[in-house]
């Protein structure tokens, strides 16, 4: 459990390892700074120390320590995670990774009202245990933007504020704690698509398309993860299924691309 507490941060690591626009990272320190937001020092993975910015509101700060920094302190404890949504289909964890408005919660929040409780949002850890890779429930709300608050039957008035000034909105769902990883689907948005398609991907292909969706993976390197992010990539893609789902980007069928996906594992 990651210990959050406040007070000054040094706006540089001593000696960081790598550095990106909004880190700085070296073995068991790592420094975020965003913008209008805050500046954290993650030590360990035990413990966040936070400076928030003047202009930041407390919604502002607990969707920064809930998301960035909580995943940082998974990558110093050893736990790495899929940069994805998912949820539990028939008792197995299916992930949905994309790029950012690819629409994994929409249609993660399509599975949940189908039955299917949620693991997931933004980030799924995924650790073995014993012979298995079992994905681990992190949360019971999905970020949603109005258009599919409204495809999906949702009131806008239920769902709680994300940050202020931005339309998305959390919702809650049944949710699960954890389930064997089944299946890692990748959501790619198409022109002219029509129905949605999907493609089983094999071989080095789905070993570098989880690799590519990994969760703060520009701190692999600092924090000294490489070796241990290979041997989990090679277990992924050995141990589930992947998929990527074509989906019109233009065609507003939610139920659909969730009936697909539930198609894919059952």
């Amino acid at each position: 459990m990651l210990e959050v507490v406040r007070a000054a941060v040094p706006e540089r690591l001593a000696d960081p390892a790598g550095q990106g626009a909004i880190h700085q990272a070296a073995p068991g320190r790592a420094l975020l700074d965003l913008p209008l937001v805050g500046r954290v020092l993650v030590e360990d993975g035990r413990r966040a120390t936070i400076e928030p910015a003047v202009e930041a509101s407390a919604d502002d700060v607990a969707w920064f320590v809930g998301g960035l920094v909580t995943q940082v302190g998974w990558l110093q404890s050893g736990t790495l995670a899929l940069r994805a949504s998912a949820v539990v289909i028939g008792g197995r964890a299916v992930a949905l990774l994309g790029v950012a408005a690819a629409g994994k919660s929409a249609v993660a929040a399509a599975l949940a009202l189908r039955g299917n409780p949620v693991l997931a949002d933004s980030a799924l850890p995924v650790q073995a245990d014993g012979g298995r890779l079992v994905a681990r429930g992190v949360a019971d709300e999905l970020e949603l933007w109005p258009a599919a608050i409204d495809e999906l039957g949702l009131d806008p008035a239920t769902g709680r504020t994300v940050r202020p000034g931005l339309a998305k909105r959390r919702y809650v769902f049944p949710a699960a704690e954890a389930a064997p990883l089944r299946a890692v689907v990748l959501l790619e948005r198409a022109t002219s698509q029509g129905a949605p398609f999907p493609e089983r991907v094999s071989g080095s292909a789905s070993s570098r398309l989880v690799a590519h969706r990994t969760a703060m993976a520009p701190l692999l390197g600092p924090l000294g993860l490489r070796p241990a992010h290979f041997r989990w990539v090679t277990r992924i893609a050995a141990a589930a299924e992947v998929y990527r789902l074509r989906v019109d980007r233009h065609r507003r069928d939610l139920g659909s691309v969730a009936e697909a996906v539930e198609g894919l594992v059952t």
